[in-house]
């Protein structure tokens, strides 16, 4: 199955804000492709990479990672709910308060990548199994309407703005 990026202008503007991290065809084979190239990146740093933060107060690497993941997940079980015709409102999250509450900067870089890369190989089960009919199908999360393909789209611009924000403020910094 082929999942195609939303139409421009069907997202909430902070999803939209995220656009220019996407042009490709296909985001269910993009998202088995990012995995790939994040492992790559995180894998090829040490362990005192990991724990760098750029400034006080920001997260470390290992946090950032472990960010995508709870992210991730949050997503995947949105689209899941939205697909299955969930009618309530989803509930939105506070990530410096998910943070505050995990243990990512206590565990090695290795052991985050292998969970990121259950949380993907779930995330892609999941819509690769999917009815293509419940791409645009829609509910409310976090207070806005949303549809299943946006929550996938964003899965991936939020995975790839992550990546190029660790290269730029924590790895040409290091």
């Amino acid at each position: 199955m082929i999942i195609k990026p939303p139409f421009i202008g069907t997202m909430t503007p902070y999803y939209e804000s995220y656009r220019r991290y996407i042009n490709d065809k296909d985001l269910l084979s993009s998202l088995h492709d990012e995995l790939l190239i994040t492992s790559e990146l995180i894998l090829s740093l040490d362990e005192s990479q990991g724990n760098f933060r750029y400034a006080d107060g920001k997260w470390s690497i290992k946090e950032v990672l472990g960010h995508i993941c709870d992210t991730e997940r949050i997503l995947s079980y949105r689209a899941l709910s939205i697909m299955r015709g969930e009618k309530q409102s989803l509930l939105g999250f506070d990530e410096n308060e998910y943070m505050k509450n995990s243990n990512f900067s206590t565990r090695t870089l290795k052991d985050i990548m292998n969970e990121f890369e259950s949380v993907r190989k779930a995330t892609i089960s999941l819509f690769k199994m999917m009815d293509e009919n419940r791409l645009d199908q829609s509910g409310i999360a976090n207070g806005n309407q949303v549809t299943v393909r946006a929550l996938i789209y964003f899965i991936l611009a939020h995975e790839r703005h992550h990546q190029l924000f660790i290269k730029s403020k924590y790895l040409s910094q290091y």
